[in-house]
């Protein structure tokens, strides 16, 4: 037999045309012409052929318009419903999927007895008591979900409490170096500030360098302009030693000192001796 009667394209096909699928062995027929969809294969559209398999489920396949389908065998002719003692099957149960079978069908040339047998053959059909126990541990299962989704939500609504807490908890145990003032209050470094003054009259206190410096320029630019000179000049090389601020070519002193006072922490008796 030829490729071309064995085998058909996706956009060749027809409704009521059998054909295996191609990633499960087993035959379905096509219910509908296939309807165009937005996977790309290729550079071409694809399309979704759809059907009704020989389990009785329904079939979705998305495959290029160019895709050859292998031609599957026809279905079989209506056939007489067997005794139970030729199979063993549950006639009542097979009569019952005959008629849910009869009102899901939309094409094919099974009949619904053919369908409720072949369902039969291949165990997908229940008891009444099979059905009933499924129905119990169906809604047994929904109610552990239930219950599974209402202690998850608890649990996410704990977890974001704990965390709104122990973020709060950080800002208190926050370490004292972060906190200049706090920083001088511990007993590993006392506080040090700045004195601005002008001819010992106190200007402000300040708790850097630059702050007591930038308050004594400001008021001497008032008094000499902006396009003289300026600068500090220490009383020594240490690192609390006061320092004048001068101006000029001549550098001459102005009375504006910058001086580094340290405040201690706890009272030192030993200190004042």
């Amino acid at each position: 037999m030829s490729e071309q009667t064995t085998t058909v394209r996706t956009d060749e096909l027809r409704p009521g045309d059998r054909v295996w699928h191609p990633f499960d062995i087993v035959c379905f027929t096509v219910a509908d012409k296939p309807e165009s969809i937005a996977l790309d294969f290729q550079g071409e559209r694809g399309l979704r052929v759809t059907g009704t398999d020989d389990r009785g489920e329904t079939v979705h396949v998305d495959v290029s318009p160019a895709y050859k389908w292998h031609r599957g065998p026809e279905a079989a002719a209506d056939q007489t419903l067997p005794r139970r003692t030729e199979s063993g099957m549950q006639t009542r149960a097979v009569n019952a999927a005959a008629g849910v079978l009869l009102a899901a069908m939309q094409q094919g040339r099974q009949t619904s007895t053919g369908l409720a047998v072949a369902l039969d053959a291949a165990c997908l059909l229940n008891s009444p008591e099979h059905a009933a126990e499924d129905a119990h541990y169906r809604a047994a299962f929904e109610a552990q979900r239930s219950r599974a989704e209402t202690l998850d939500a608890l649990l996410r609504t704990a977890q974001a409490r704990v965390a709104e807490l122990e973020a709060r908890l950080a800002e208190y145990e926050r370490p004292a170096d972060e906190d200049p003032i706090r920083y001088a209050l511990t007993e590993t470094a006392p506080l040090t500030v700045y004195r601005a003054s002008h001819d010992s009259i106190v200007m402000g206190r300040y708790t850097t360098r630059e702050a007591a410096r930038a308050h004594c320029e400001t008021v001497l630019r008032r008094e000499i302009g902006g396009s003289v000179w300026i600068g500090w000049v220490p009383a020594d090389g240490s690192e609390m030693a006061p320092e004048e601020l001068c101006f000029g070519e001549d550098v001459e002193c102005t009375g504006y000192v910058v001086t580094p006072l340290e405040i201690a922490a706890e009272y030192d008796p030993d200190g004042d001796e």
